[in-house]
């Protein structure tokens, strides 16, 4: 496995992109990464400078997602609009803003560690 890929939470890919998920929460937007904590920007005016962030619910370990901007984005299909509460996500899961698809995914060591908490739990 990739040294930096078993080092990191979670994976978001599409067309032509990768983007190792490193550090929480994750912040997705179209605003400049080294002037306001933007992790992913994604260059479209139709993208909130702080349009989304990715968190993990502490009580379920559980990765989710907190939209921030008014127009919402898809997540899984279904729309959810900025004053949505958290909506999980689980490996599979897409995350659509403004066009833009992302798909979410985890390392083969954390989907085992994600059923590994299940089964104990």
């Amino acid at each position: 496995m990739d040294k930096s890929l078993s080092e990191c939470f979670a994976v978001l890919s599409g067309p032509g992109l990768r983007v190792l998920v490193q550090d929480l929460p994750f912040h997705v937007g179209s605003g400049d990464s080294a002037l306001s904590g933007i992790h992913l920007s994604i260059a479209d005016e139709r993208v909130a400078a702080h349009h989304l962030s990715l968190v993990m619910v502490a009580e379920t370990r559980q990765f989710a997602v907190v939209v921030l901007a008014p127009d919402g984005a898809i997540i899984d299909g279904i729309h959810h609009p900025g004053t949505s509460p958290r909506i999980p996500i689980v490996h599979g899961s897409t995350i659509e803003i403004c066009g833009t698809r992302l798909v979410f995914g985890l390392p083969s060591t954390r989907r085992k560690q994600r059923v590994d908490c299940i089964a104990s739990g």
